[in-house]
């Protein structure tokens, strides 16, 4: 069950019947790329938004309680046994309506519907959507605290199907660019709720750095590192998990690349079982599989955050991922938890299914499937 969100206000009658334009000239470019981003990953929640766009719980909050009042977004609260959810966040009529207006097409062809909000807030893959999106997202976000590293690329499900669901359906497609000297990786701690202890909270810059972008599909000295994920609840049998391989293994022979496959699960039990039905099957496609569970890097959302930089709990770009490792790719690898930017000397021979320069072209006739940047642009400025 879900409630609507109480704290996000009534909307008047002539908010709804706003006029667009008048609207559209008061959004900010950080809405802009808001509503973008509701528009392609359906749905995210407020504690992610801060750590994405904002610095300050209060900020955000007023903000979005601005945006929900205007109908630019829709909110929600999902019930749950105990404790209170985050708001969650969709596309309202107000926002796809601007946005129809800036693509010079129609609402319908977006494709939004009014019945968006109350179909997402009753799914029963609500929580499977939100934990996969909190992977990305705490992988993105990171770059505001630790900028030599930066999330490049995401893309939700339906992109993903939309170019290569003929193989295969992963959470998200993810290149993420990493700089770090491999000889100093980050330890990883054990996860507390509010945060992990230990580790020093480096001062935020001033605002988000621009990505870096010599030449299309160019970036400094660094590993970029493509990836697939697949979140895993504990809801599918492994035999089930072990055959959504079979269709990797197709993609990268009709495609010419080597992606790695990155499995994300909730308890070191299910790894394990994981580990132990999925390793002869990636020996055999010669598949390039890793696996982490949650209590290496969490997927669930913080209990409170007052500011963007106060989640400092390790993220998938620390050394949290152990890969099926083949026969002959075991040089070197003693069984020790690698970083994301470690996993392509590891496997070797790796290639992006899709880099920064080829995903600015996905855009087809009707729906538009263009990435949004998984941080707002660098010129906006917040409180």
């Amino acid at each position: 069950m879900a409630a609507p969100d109480k704290n996000a206000g009534t909307r008047p009658a002539r908010t709804r019947r706003a006029d667009t334009a008048k609207l559209a000239a008061r959004l900010t470019t950080r809405d802009w790329w808001l509503i973008d981003m509701l528009h392609v990953h359906r749905v995210l929640t407020s504690t992610q938004v801060l750590r994405l766009a904002f610095r300050t719980k209060r900020s955000c909050n007023l903000r979005l309680h601005s945006l929900a009042y205007h109908g630019v977004i829709d909110t929600f609260r999902p019930q749950q046994r105990s404790g209170s959810a985050p708001t969650h966040l969709t596309l309202g009529p107000a926002g796809a309506a601007v946005l129809a207006a800036r693509r010079a097409t129609t609402v319908r062809e977006l494709p939004w519907r009014a019945s968006d909000t109350d179909r997402t807030a009753h799914s029963t893959r609500l929580a499977h959507t939100v934990e996969a999106n909190e992977v990305m997202i705490r992988l993105a976000a990171e770059h505001r605290t630790r900028p030599e590293r930066q999330l490049l690329l995401w893309l939700p499900p339906s992109t993903c199907a939309h170019l290569w669901g003929d193989w295969i359906h992963p959470d998200a497609y993810g290149l993420h660019h990493d700089t770090t000297p491999t000889t100093h990786p980050t330890p990883v701690l054990p996860a507390f709720p509010g945060g992990v202890r230990g580790r020093r909270v480096p001062p935020h810059p001033s605002r988000v750095p621009d990505p870096a972008h010599d030449a299309p599909g160019m970036h400094p000295a660094g590993r970029v590192t493509g990836f697939f994920l697949e979140y895993d609840r504990g809801t599918e049998p492994a035999p089930r998990v072990a055959a959504k391989l079979d269709g990797y293994a197709a993609h990268a022979a009709g495609t010419r690349t080597r992606t790695p496959v990155l499995i994300h699960t909730t308890t070191p039990v299910r790894e394990h079982l994981l580990r132990t039905r999925l390793a002869d099957t990636a020996a055999d496609l010669d598949l390039p599989v890793a696996t982490t569970c949650a209590a290496l890097t969490p997927a669930e959302q913080p209990v409170y955050l007052a500011r963007f930089d106060h989640d400092t709990r390790p993220t998938a770009a620390d050394p949290v991922w152990l890969p099926l490792t083949t026969a002959h790719h075991t040089t070197g690898h003693h069984g020790d938890r690698l970083r994301l930017a470690d996993l392509t000397a590891h496997f070797g021979g790796l290639l992006p299914a899709l880099d920064a320069a080829a995903a600015a072209d996905t855009d087809t006739p009707g729906r538009d499937f263009t990435p949004v940047p998984p941080l707002p642009p660098a010129d906006w400025v917040t409180p």
